[in-house]
């Protein structure tokens, strides 16, 4: 529901090690209007399969389907790239959500705060 925190997980495996990795998470409407970007911070990573955690608490949306990409990047280029890897709807607000934190829009909104993303190797 809007209002309600969200998270997604990403596994990825990497062949050979990625200096300056980042991951970037877009998220846009249906109709292709990009209204979040967030990536990680930059790190060098060994070969192995991570998972990369990408929470966001704050971010408030009107009630919709969303698609989101990902990207995997070294030194800010994309080495890959996954147009709509993924589709989330945002039902009407939760039940226990602070109304202070809704904010009631026409057509949507814009708000640019961090989405706060950790990677984890898992072999």
């Amino acid at each position: 529901p809007v209002g309600v925190p969200w998270k997604a997980r990403i596994t990825f495996t990497l062949s050979k090690a990625v200096k300056n990795f980042r991951i970037g998470l877009g998220m846009k409407t249906t109709s292709g209007i990009y209204i979040r970007v967030t990536w990680g911070p930059s790190q060098d990573l060994e070969p192995g399969t991570y998972q990369a955690e990408i929470s966001d608490d704050t971010t408030i949306f009107v009630a919709g389907f969303y698609l989101l990409n990902i990207s995997l990047m070294s030194f800010e280029k994309a080495f890959q790239f996954v147009d709509d890897a993924a589709t989330i709807e945002l039902t009407d607000r939760g039940h226990d959500v602070d109304e202070d934190r809704i904010l009631h829009t026409t057509g949507g909104s814009l708000i640019l705060t961090p989405m706060d993303i950790v990677i984890t190797k898992l072999t």
